[in-house]
């Protein structure tokens, strides 16, 4: 992993801001792992590419961090410490196939991975979404001895898989329970280590921008030069501009 750069950041915030978020991890993901090959990291389980991001985040923004929201009771705004050291410590998910047996079915599943998340895009409720996914992840079943069509098992069979595979992969989905101090509304949030990477990497390109404007506006330097530089270097000639 590196982290990463000033070219970095502004490439992914002019890129990435159009793609579907599960693309625009996998980008975000690229820059830092530039030697691995966009289709493996696809396959990454969904759990292992959030604490990917997590750790690039970590690694180009270093550990502090907050976040800020609306309650979607009286939108009062609040701050969420975002659970990047749980994220980190998660126990990896497994990224071979793995035998179950449920219901008197003998199932071979693998966890789920960006390409499935993608998949179910178009799917109409959640419902819906977790059916598409288990019958993706289950590669074969049986019942008896006997092979049976993995599209066609039960619906109580899914669902034991459905649970079986979030067990297996901690990081796949992190929720957050959050209490307003002004309305004492109570909701769930679904942290989204990529999203929030993201939102940073917005945050920093806007900032760059106006630092090369800045920079450039005054000494007539290219763009590549102040960006070469060192964010400490660029800061020393911005408090110079502004005397």
């Amino acid at each position: 992993m590196r982290a990463l750069t000033a070219v970095d950041v502004l490439q992914l915030w002019e890129r990435c801001a159009s793609l579907h978020p599960v693309d625009r991890a996998l980008a975000m993901l690229q820059a830092g792992w530039p030697h691995d090959a966009p289709e493996a990291l696809a396959a990454l389980p969904i759990g292992e590419r959030e604490r990917r991001a997590a750790a690039l985040r970590v690694h180009t923004f270093g550990p502090r961090c907050e976040g800020v929201g609306e309650c979607p009771g009286c939108g009062e705004v609040y701050q969420v410490d975002p659970p990047i050291d749980a994220i980190l410590a998660a126990p990896e998910a497994p990224r071979e196939p793995v035998a179950l047996t449920v219901l008197d079915h003998e199932l071979v599943v693998r966890v789920p991975d960006s390409r499935d998340q993608a998949a179910l895009t178009w799917c109409h409720d959640a419902d819906e979404a977790l059916r598409a996914l288990v019958r993706r992840c289950v590669l074969s079943a049986s019942r008896g001895g006997q092979p049976c069509d993995p599209a066609a098992l039960p619906e109580a069979v899914l669902a034991r898989v459905g649970d079986a595979l979030a067990a297996m992969d901690e990081n796949a989905e992190t929720l957050i329970e959050l209490a307003c101090a002004r309305c004492e509304h109570r909701w769930v949030l679904a942290f989204d280590a990529g999203e929030f990477l993201f939102r940073e990497v917005t945050a920093r390109a806007r900032r760059l921008v106006y630092e090369v404007h800045t920079l450039a506006r005054s000494y007539g330097w290219r763009e590549a030069d102040i960006l070469a530089m060192s964010g400490r270097r660029r800061e020393a000639y911005l408090q110079m501009v502004g005397r």
